[in-house]
């Protein structure tokens, strides 16, 4: 127990030497810093997601795609369908006056989205706002602004 001990102070020793010599060295500094950073690391990944969604907004325009509002068991039954179609037509007009809405069935391009054209741009940012990430019928819907014009009201 003793030789432990004594190895022990010895290393002891040696760490104590070595810190002193790199003390007066350039390169001594780095090894304090990993902990530092360490504590630091958990702060930023939780500053940038708030910030994207308001500093990186996209250009609104009165055209918006509702991506993956209907799900393919929807798609595949004609009349859960219609009914889906006239609850995202409904909850689409509560944000203003619609000019155009779709909802390509299945088999054809782009079938489980939904397009939407509105008189006002105000109307569409306030149904972008509503709809964006809400969940409809166990299907998160990504709303995205279309460039002018790709919806022919």
């Amino acid at each position: 127990g003793y030789d432990e001990m004594g190895g022990m102070g010895g290393m002891m020793g040696g760490m104590g030497g070595a810190g002193g010599l790199g003390g007066g060295m350039v390169p001594q500094p780095p090894p304090g810093l990993p902990p530092g950073l360490a504590g630091l690391v958990p702060t930023p990944p939780s500053v940038p997601p708030p910030a994207a969604p308001n500093g990186d907004k996209p250009m609104p325009t009165h055209e918006i795609s509702l991506g993956g509002i209907l799900s393919a068991a929807v798609l595949a039954d004609a009349a859960e369908y219609a009914e889906c179609v006239e609850d995202i037509r409904s909850a689409c007009e509560e944000h203003g006056k619609l000019l155009h809405f779709s909802c390509p069935k299945e088999g054809e391009p782009d079938a489980g989205n939904a397009y939407l054209k509105y008189e006002q741009i105000a109307s569409a940012v306030k149904a972008f706002e509503a709809l964006n990430g809400r969940d409809f019928d166990g299907n998160t819907v990504k709303a995205t602004f279309l460039s002018a014009g790709t919806l022919q009201a």
